[in-house]
């Protein structure tokens, strides 16, 4: 069986939509983030995932740990499965995608079937806890 992969996400929301992004080697969206280099804590993996995927900076002040999720990770090894550490907080500054991203686009709940599955089911957490529509 294979390791689960550790990763921590960043959820922004604005507007009552999530922002979510594509890699440009992926087919799926998923929320800004990824794992963590050696001894990073998850505050410093987000820091830096962010200021690398949409060059912006976190408002520390902002961060609030929402939950964690495991599913089945899109994209590896089948049987792959990823457990995803999530924060809610604002940015400071634009979003200005980075050269490793393609897109990004600011959706509501109904929208999350162009998102990774762990995506999804911290998407729905968000819609039954009213953050977003």
């Amino acid at each position: 069986m294979s390791k689960t992969l550790d990763v921590v996400a960043f959820i922004y929301i604005k507007d009552r939509k999530v922002l979510v992004v594509r890699s440009k080697d992926k087919d799926r969206f998923y929320f800004t983030g990824g794992k963590r280099l050696a001894g990073e804590s998850d505050i410093q993996a987000i820091f830096r995932e962010v200021k690398e995927e949409i060059n912006a900076e976190v408002d520390l002040f902002s961060l609030n740990h929402l939950d964690s999720f495991e599913a089945l990770a899109h994209g590896h090894a089948q049987g792959q499965s990823v457990k995803m550490v999530c924060y809610t907080g604002l940015i400071k500054g634009e979003i200005n995608i980075s050269s490793e991203i393609s897109e990004y686009k600011w959706i509501k709940s109904d929208e999350m079937a162009i998102c990774a599955v762990a995506t999804q089911i911290a998407i729905e957490k968000l819609k039954e806890k009213n953050i977003i529509d």
